[in-house]
């Protein structure tokens, strides 16, 4: 029974952002835009300044709610999942049937079952020595273009492998286009680690 309650209370939270967060970037949209129209006057500048201001503020507000209401939803679809399928403590976990079988056998068995990933919708293996597979599911609301479809990231000995095969340069966030491996391209990788 709490699976399906945190799962319920994690949908009405994560919908309830979702709205207000669409809501705050579309008010900040239409204020920021009636701030330069007041502005373009050259009568009203003083009164557009601010509009503009608390439109960029809106919007800004707005985009942050709408990815913690996606992520929480996320979640509370998983749970509800989980619930339903008889998950619980006791059961295997298993990957969600949106990853292909392509994929999920590509991963070492010494990685384990895997988990659901924390934020956003994804699922993850590692084998706790700096190794592991994570697959996320493409967010068509991202501004990446390469985290908008199915994607990988490649864990292998502590360094994330690129799509080249090799350890990328810097963090994730520097090289974010090579660290983010489509997901339909990674099956074909001759081993779960490298393409060659």
């Amino acid at each position: 029974m709490y699976q399906y309650d945190s799962a319920l209370g994690d949908f009405f939270e994560g919908l309830l952002q979702t709205v207000l967060g669409g809501a705050s970037e579309g008010g900040g949209v239409v204020l920021g835009a009636s701030g330069v129209v007041e502005c373009a006057t050259g009568v009203l500048c003083e009164a557009g300044i601010p509009s503009i201001a608390g439109g960029a503020g809106l919007v800004v507000f707005g985009d942050k709610m709408l990815d913690s209401g996606s992520d929480k939803l996320g979640k509370a679809f998983r749970e509800a999942d989980g619930a339903a399928g008889g998950g619980g403590a006791n059961s295997t976990p298993s990957a969600p049937d949106w990853i292909p079988k392509s994929a999920t056998s590509k991963v070492p068995d010494e990685f384990g079952p895997g988990k659901a990933t924390k934020k956003g919708i994804g699922w993850r293996w590692n084998d706790g020595k700096g190794n592991g597979v994570r697959i996320d599911q493409g967010n068509l609301n991202n501004s990446q273009e390469y985290q908008q479809v199915d994607h990988v990231v490649i864990n292998s000995g502590g360094r994330i492998i690129g799509r080249d095969g090799k350890p990328i340069e810097g963090d994730i966030k520097s090289s974010a286009y090579e660290a983010h491996i489509p997901l339909d391209q990674w099956p074909k990788w001759k081993s779960w680690n490298s393409p060659n």
